[in-house]
């Protein structure tokens, strides 16, 4: 097949695909105000909206999502079936993140469509929404100019990624020529203006901890990751401890404290010593960030700590939180 049939193939493909959404689905993936689009087993659609919250937007028959999940399927040469009844992929449109899942695990279909935001929010926008203090605005900034390493943490669909590239642009915007950042993904979301920058994303066969080690041998300055979710936290924290500080990562915890927490848990997967000192010299600043549905914003930075060090002999971590206005000490004792 010659370039030409095989772009006219991948054409048609995509299409047909996006008829088969139906137009509920279609109308809310072009609009840039919806974050993320939901399917219960029920058939309803739910869409996350930037402003409104999330809100129920119609529903569609299993019938016809069965129709679009199975020719999905197809086109990514996978299977769908009760053996193997979840798919996590990209969309061929603007390679959203969509996550499928079919009986048995559930009554019916459903899916989740995670889209990437368009606009790339700087901390001043922030400020503006009142989703994070002045204060605290300009001591992140001045964070990433020393070069500390900031973990950004938070639930599912909290805003964090988005948060990251609000970063990512303070740090586009002060860095010198040259600079050069290494983006480690899993789906690649984050967004970096600066010039010497080199995007890479896991594989089936490739994961975080590989991608971490070819990054040590591609002369970084920076290395951010998309998020840590597994023993590949040990290795970043070796190379953000390594001679590659002012990284950024992003963690599904429930407090800066559980963060730190969380990333020794996953440490363990790969290490029978837990890493404490290697944990307290890699990580300077962690960020929470929550939904907050009452919120105008819909989110909110909820608290930013400051790591000062751990005490082994009461195996304790030392954290510097930083509020609106003013900082104090508080101590955090590790399981």
């Amino acid at each position: 097949m010659g370039y030409g049939e095989l772009l006219k193939e991948i054409i048609l493909n995509k299409t047909y695909l996006y008829q088969k959404l139906g137009h509920l689905i279609q109308k809310a993936l072009s609009d840039d105000d919806v974050n993320e689009i939901m399917v219960n087993p029920d058939g309803d659609i739910w869409a996350k909206h930037a402003h409104d919250g999330t809100v129920m937007i119609g529903m569609i028959r299993q019938e016809t999502l069965s129709q679009f999940v199975h020719a999905f399927a197809q086109s990514m040469d996978a299977y769908l079936n009760a053996s193997n009844p979840v798919l996590d992929a990209r969309l061929p449109f603007n390679q959203e993140r969509i996550h499928i899942t079919i009986p048995p695990i559930v009554a019916g279909i459903s899916l989740n469509i995670r889209k990437h935001p368009k606009i790339i929010y700087t901390l001043n926008d922030y400020v503006q929404q009142k989703i994070i203090s002045a204060h605290e605005a300009a001591y992140l900034s001045d964070a990433i100019a020393q070069r500390k390493n900031i973990l950004v943490s938070g639930s599912p669909a909290s805003g964090k990624t988005t948060f990251t590239n609000a970063l990512l642009d303070a740090l586009a915007k002060q860095s010198e020529p040259g600079t050069r950042v290494l983006l480690l993904e899993e789906v690649q979301e984050l967004r970096c203006a600066v010039k010497n920058c080199k995007p890479m994303k896991t594989t089936d066969k490739h994961d975080l901890n590989y991608l971490l080690w070819t990054a040590m041998r591609a002369s970084p300055e920076r290395i951010i990751v998309g998020e840590v979710r597994d023993g590949a936290a040990l290795a970043l924290l070796k190379a953000w401890n390594t001679g590659c500080p002012g990284g950024m990562a992003t963690i599904h915890a429930n407090s800066p404290e559980a963060a730190v927490q969380r990333i020794l848990d996953l440490a363990m997967e790969v290490t029978k010593t837990p890493p404490y000192g290697l944990a307290a010299e890699a990580l300077d600043v962690i960020v929470q960030i929550e939904a907050k549905p009452h919120h105008s914003a819909k989110r909110q930075v909820t608290g930013i700590c400051e790591v000062i060090g751990f005490d082994a002999q009461r195996q304790q971590f030392q954290f510097k939180t930083i509020s609106a206005n003013d900082e104090k000490e508080i101590y955090y004792e590790v399981a």
